[in-house]
């Protein structure tokens, strides 16, 4: 049974794309079978790794009740693709009024695969529409990737205190950590940042952070995840880092809700 994750924070910009194509590719060299969902209605993750195309928007048929369609990424991991409509489709789910139904469509559609699985990353709309709802609604986990600036810290609050009101309507999302990108720890302002992160939410941050890389900022460009253009640059050392302590994340997690369960 697949972990499904949420890449989320409702800043653009913030590397959810980036680490949802990136993180997915980290899991599936390490063996694990990975399904990645572009949920976000500009075609980020789709646009990465495909050339533009006119192709079918899987993601919408999903949520109006079709079985889940995936395509097969250089026999890596698989994808669910995107494109503009679901932009429409938000609009769509949006007129439903009741939440339990509105906010389960993309949960009910992925009982079907969750059994092909290890890991489900869901790419994440810079908004909060139905199909962001959606993809918390769906998720047991969410990760928070953001810049070290003024505009990321407040989106990471909000972020948080998104996930808190679905854990509230009975979501069973939990926040996995954060994870700083674009990071230099050469800035005393990157590190100003980190600092209060982590004073903030101690145990949040992940470890390891993603430095500035070349290579990350091409890979869109080549329609490649960084394993393929090029496994050893300080990018994909960083995910790869980052894939290692998100099991190790995960299987605590896991270990401390069964814990309770005894209790």
């Amino acid at each position: 049974m697949a972990y499904t994750i949420a890449i989320a924070n409702q800043k653009g910009g913030a590397g959810k794309t980036t680490t949802a194509i990136n993180l997915s590719a980290a899991l599936a060299e390490k063996k694990k079978k990975v399904l990645i969902i572009d949920a976000d209605h500009q075609t980020a993750s789709t646009s990465h790794i495909l050339a533009p195309n006119e192709e079918h928007c899987a993601l919408s048929a999903a949520l109006n009740g079709d079985k889940i369609e995936m395509i097969r990424i250089n026999n890596k991991y698989d994808l669910v693709v995107s494109t503009l409509i679901l932009g429409q489709t938000a609009d769509s789910l949006s007129t439903i009024k009741t939440p339990a139904i509105r906010n389960k469509k993309l949960k009910t559609a992925l009982e079907d695969v969750k059994d092909m699985y290890d890991y489900i990353i869901i790419d994440c709309p810079p908004s909060y529409n139905s199909v962001t709802y959606n993809a918390l609604w769906a998720s047991d986990y969410c990760l928070i990737p953001m810049r070290p600036n003024d505009l990321h810290a407040v989106s990471l609050e909000d972020m948080l205190d998104i996930c808190q009101i679905v854990q509230e309507q009975g979501a069973k999302i939990v926040p996995l950590g954060i994870l700083m990108v674009n990071f230099d720890a050469r800035l005393k302002l990157h590190n100003k940042y980190l600092n209060d992160v982590n004073g903030k939410h101690p145990n949040m941050l992940f470890h390891y952070k993603i430095r500035n890389n070349v290579d990350l900022e091409e890979t869109p460009s080549a329609h490649s995840d960084i394993f393929a253009y090029n496994p050893k640059s300080n990018g994909a050392i960083d995910y790869m880092e980052v894939a290692n302590e998100l099991e190790r994340k995960i299987d605590v997690s896991t270990k401390g809700a069964n814990n309770g369960k005894k209790h």
